[in-house]
């Protein structure tokens, strides 16, 4: 029989622990980069993606599919169970579909009939699925989940019935079968005066009527880059409009830019402990309902399985909390339109289902790469108008949208070109911006940077912006070896979410990342470099097939394709006119219009 064990709650310094209850015929996997980049030197370890994509693309893409099929199922299962007339799994859909994700990719795996070992650096209910789904495919395992404390292997139960050394429960949901849990008088008198807050005219009075923003980030501000220029289009013409926000992230950032939001997160969170003891009966129609869901998907059987127990049941509690505060909040005002991002995600799906149920017009912007896995999602989009940036994206997401939702505007992202004054300087500019920080990185820029020196090039360095929030570790141990390779050398490092500091480079160097879009549109030369992820343009666009981009497959080729870049005019000319059919399939017009063209169709 294959063997796998799952370890959750996992750190770098357990490893050696690890290692004891597993052999060499173990494949070590996990679903974060994090612990990739830690564990690379010690061990062949792969994130779950990377592997899957490597030994079976088509499978891949059948994941994402699978996995729609099961949200479907599951939808059906709750869509009658409803609070002011909004179905509930509206939002838990999004957050339920990552784990069908997921638990899909694991399925797959297992009829690969190798040994696994997984490495989590959390602990989620939904891992405990797994069990279900190794029992299904005759997989053995001697702890099934397990953590490790104290340099001790602990087996973990979910059910909390069971004899366990560590058991997995969740204090909020314990009161739906044992009411031992109850909010308190303070709670109680709190949530009761932010309803009337909410019902007031205090919160949404006149100057506030016209247009709505209800948008999420994340912590590397990427996400929000094309709606900036949209709220900066509603200021500069002082259209009515308000901004709100699920998070004191997204909320600081807007602030930065000179965006006031009011962040709902406060207001939801005092009303979700109300909601947990009024709203039990609700919660638990849905989670009863769920555990009906009969159909013969095993990965739908086996997550149905573990659903009692799930902090689901809080989630839901969550998303009534929100139900509410939306509700309330729209139906209030007299808007003309709203724009959410992200587009889909569980908050902005509700906004959506109450703004249909008002009637009111909503708008969303993909902000992702317009590549084939994100477009799994595309049916799940709920705005009934997706602006798209170009033709490209339009025709991946028409093959999951009515194509009558799906208008092309441009991309308010790059509407800042046009407003930038390129500066001519005499040195020439290479850029440096990749994806991520891969294998040897460290290792070829040093080589580039000794070569810019020496033919006199100005050479700068932009890590991705994830870097500087979720892999400080990795991301420091690069640039101080590159520090110290260079040591004596000219260079910059840009550590900015800023993408515009690309604006006067002459050539820019990367992989599939989306910065090589942002170069092609503004007319600078992208050449690719070879790393060890072959299956790079699965995840972002693939440069050399769209003709703009010139391939280096080793040190010697990226210096002569740089010098053949700045210095040959007969291949400057045929790139540029590549890159001017590139552009309309990414930047409709390219005319730094694309926010204009958004704030008329949002207002008329």
């Amino acid at each position: 029989m294959n063997r796998y064990e799952v370890i959750t709650d996992f750190t770098v310094d357990n490893l050696e622990i690890a290692k004891k209850i597993v052999d060499d015929n173990y494949i070590w996997l996990t679903n974060n980069w994090q612990l990739v980049d830690q564990l690379e030197n010690h061990i062949n370890i792969e994130t779950i993606d990377n592997y899957i994509r490597k030994i079976d693309l088509s499978s891949f893409y059948k994941i994402f599919s699978s996995a729609n099929e099961n949200i479907k199922l599951f939808q059906e299962g709750l869509s009658d169970v409803k609070f002011e007339d909004i179905s509930i799994v509206e939002g838990v859909k999004n957050l339920v579909y990552s784990y069908f994700v997921f638990l899909e990719q694991i399925q797959f795996l297992f009829k690969t009939r190798r040994d696994f070992v997984f490495l989590f650096s959390n602990t989620e209910s939904f891992y405990f699925a797994i069990k279900d789904l190794a029992k299904n495919a005759k997989y053995q395992s001697m702890y099934d989940i397990a953590t490790i404390i104290e340099k001790e292997v602990i087996k973990l139960h979910f059910d909390e019935t069971e004899n366990s050394d560590k058991r997995f429960l969740y204090h909020e949901t314990r009161f739906l079968y044992d009411n031992s849990y109850k909010p308190t008088e303070s709670e109680k008198e709190k949530s009761g005066k932010i309803i009337d807050v909410i019902s007031s005219e205090e919160i949404l009075d006149e100057k506030y009527l016209g247009c709505a923003f209800f948008l999420n980030n994340n912590n590397a501000d990427l996400y929000l880059k094309p709606v900036y220029p949209i709220l900066q289009k509603f200021a500069e013409n002082k259209y009515n409009n308000i901004i709100f926000t699920f998070d004191n992230t997204t909320t600081n950032q807007l602030k930065e830019k000179n965006f006031e939001a009011i962040n709902l997160i406060d207001v939801i969170n005092r009303l979700t402990p109300i909601i947990l003891e009024n709203k039990s009966e609700l919660i638990l129609e849905f989670l009863n309902s769920a555990k009906k869901i009969r159909c013969k998907r095993i990965v739908v059987n086996s997550y149905i399985k573990i659903i009692k127990n799930d902090p689901i049941a809080r989630f839901v509690a969550l998303v009534i909390s929100k139900i509410l505060v939306i509700d309330l909040l729209i139906k209030k005002s007299e808007l003309k339109s709203i724009f959410v991002a992200l587009d889909p995600s569980p908050d902005m799906d509700l906004v959506c289902a109450v703004a249909k149920k008002y009637k009111i017009k909503t708008y969303s912007f993909p902000t992702t790469p317009a590549i084939k896995p994100i477009a799994f999602m595309a049916d799940m989009y709920n705005a009934e108008n997706i602006l798209v940036d170009g033709s490209k994206t339009k025709e991946i997401i028409r093959q999951y949208v009515n194509e009558k939702k799906i208008t092309i505007v441009g991309n308010p992202r790059y509407d800042y070109t046009a407003k930038i004054m390129r500066t001519k300087e005499s040195t020439k500019h290479v850029f440096i911006a990749m994806s991520r920080w891969h294998e040897d990185d460290e290792k070829w820029i040093p080589e580039i940077i000794q070569f810019c020196n020496d033919n006199k090039l100005r050479v700068t360095i932009k890590p991705h912006p994830v870097y500087n929030m979720a892999f400080r570790d990795t991301h420091q141990r690069k640039i101080n070896e590159i520090m110290k390779r260079c040591i004596g050398l000219k260079y910059e490092i840009q550590e900015t979410t800023d993408s515009s500091v690309i604006i006067n480079a002459d050539v820019v160097i990367t992989e599939r990342s989306t910065i090589g879009v942002e170069a092609a549109v503004n007319d600078i030369p992208i050449i690719l470099v070879k790393t060890n992820n072959k299956n790079e343009d699965l995840w972002g666009y693939n440069f050399l097939k769209e003709g703009v981009g010139l391939f280096a497959s080793n040190i010697k080729e990226l210096k002569m394709l740089i010098n053949k870049i700045l210095f040959d005019q007969k291949l400057q000319q045929k790139l540029a006119e590549r890159r001017e059919k590139f552009k309309q399939k990414m930047n409709y017009l390219n005319d730094g219009k694309a926010s204009d063209r958004i704030y008329e169709i949002m207002t008329r």
